[in-house]
């Protein structure tokens, strides 16, 4: 009956903000948008299929690494390179970059693997190494990190020796789905870069004549350690301590990292007198959470002792605990 009741009642929360939130999942899907005008590139996950049980607003943020800057979706462009045999030839630096998401893959190791692509090229294997996430918040700082998988790897082709790629992957936060029928799924996102221009050590980059395959390598590198994740993941549990009427806590998401911008609500549930009838739901005090996930709300002047229920809500997804007035 408890498990019936608290399903209803999630049921039953109005969404938040719907015309803030249908702005958001609109930019998301427009594309890239610059996080910072010099430094990096944030793409909001939304674009890419992101579940409804999940922020609209959750993106990565791509740092751009030394040299370069934005030359369209989905390339960055760095500087000019030349072959010093023929100083005629040459051209301009570029890395493509691509992010989706995985719902397939057993374990972010796996799914950074999957993504490289023309694996009988690309056999020279530099790095597989566990990584940390950086995951900011609300408060445009970090709140936690989130652990990952690496790697990176090179062109045995000697004619193309200054080619790598290079994958990183992890998974969200675990969602506490409102709907029964909504999946528990926790994707992982994986985003993959490839470095092949200049493709081979025929090549030095400018201005200090750096041979490629040494100046892709670092620049790779710094790449695939220039991840963030940027906003809240979906609540996974949350702290209630009630003194009087004055009821207070933290939420946080799946991994522990606390949840910005939560729909906190207390509901007093009215048990119906017959028993084919539907409880009947009352909110009594609504707040949002603090960019640190804390939240505090007063119940009613007159609210009686009792037993009542405290929701947190982000997106499509929510979890409730009891709380007892006194």
């Amino acid at each position: 009956m408890l498990i019936c009741l608290e399903v209803f009642l999630l049921l039953r929360l109005k969404p938040v903000l719907v015309v803030c939130l249908a702005f958001l999942l609109f930019a998301g899907v427009s594309g890239a948008a610059r996080s910072d005008e010099s430094t990096a590139t944030l793409i909001p996950l939304s674009g890419v299929n992101l579940p409804a049980t999940y922020a609209p607003e959750l993106a990565a943020s791509l740092t751009f690494p030394s040299g370069y800057r934005e030359s369209g979706f989905g390339q960055w462009v760095g500087p000019a390179f030349h072959d010093p045999k023929k100083p005629s030839v040459g051209g301009t630096t570029s890395i493509q970059w691509v992010v989706r998401l995985d719902g397939q893959s057993a374990s972010a190791e796996e799914a950074a693997t999957k993504a490289i692509t023309s694996t009988a090229k690309y056999s020279i294997i530099v790095s597989r190494d566990p990584v940390e996430i950086a995951h900011f918040g609300g408060c445009d700082c970090q709140v936690g990190a989130i652990t990952g998988f690496s790697v990176l790897v090179q062109s045995a082709d000697p004619k193309a020796n200054a080619e790598f790629q290079g994958a990183v992957a992890f998974q969200l936060g675990r969602p506490s789905p409102i709907r029964r029928s909504a999946r528990r799924i926790a994707p992982f996102v994986v985003i993959r870069f490839k470095l092949e221009t200049p493709s081979s050590d025929r090549y030095v980059v400018d201005p200090a004549g750096t041979p490629a395959s040494t100046w892709n390598l670092a620049r790779a590198r710094e790449a695939l350690a220039g991840l963030r994740l940027v906003g809240s993941m979906p609540p996974g549990r949350m702290t209630v301590a009630a003194s009087a009427r004055k009821v207070r806590g933290v939420v946080r998401d799946a991994t522990g990292d606390p949840v910005a911008g939560a729909d906190v609500t207390l509901y007093k549930v009215r048990m119906p007198v017959r028993h084919s009838a539907k409880p009947t739901l009352v909110s009594l005090a609504r707040v949002y959470t603090t960019a640190m996930g804390s939240y505090s709300l007063v119940a009613p002047t007159g609210t009686r002792a009792g037993t009542y229920r405290i929701v947190a809500r982000l997106a499509q997804s929510a979890v409730s605990r009891a709380v007892r007035l006194r």
